[in-house]
């Protein structure tokens, strides 16, 4: 695992670009190694730029961050999600307009599907 940092001017605090790279061997062939490349979340790159004089720390804020995501995704598997709006009352059901469908309504092509109520 590696973090690069691609700066302006050779001057570390002005870091433009920050990418995460995963290197490893192709286990057929030893002396082949393939590379996965990607962008850090932003919290991570912040942390990162404020340190970005001490580059032997980046690996631990990566870490770290990582940790804290895993520890956040276990408590939310635990915890019960409440965030689902509640299904709509019978009387809201009830209070809803019924549209009649015209063969003129389905003149106009947008018109000729519905994902609710037609079929193609």
């Amino acid at each position: 695992m590696r973090i690069a940092a691609f700066y302006f001017d050779g001057i570390p605090s002005k870091i433009f670009r920050l990418r995460f790279y995963l290197l490893y061997t192709v286990t057929e062939k030893r002396n082949e190694v393939e590379m996965e490349l990607y962008t850090l979340d932003h919290a991570i790159e912040k942390a990162i730029r404020e340190k970005s004089t001490s580059p032997q720390v980046w690996n631990d804020i990566l870490q770290t961050f990582s940790s804290q995501q895993q520890q956040q995704q276990q408590q939310q598997q635990q915890t019960p999600s409440t965030t689902k709006p509640p299904p709509a009352s019978k009387k809201a059901i009830r209070q809803l307009p019924t549209v009649t469908v015209t063969p003129e309504d389905l003149v106009d092509e947008n018109n000729r599907e519905c994902c609710i109520c037609l079929d193609e």
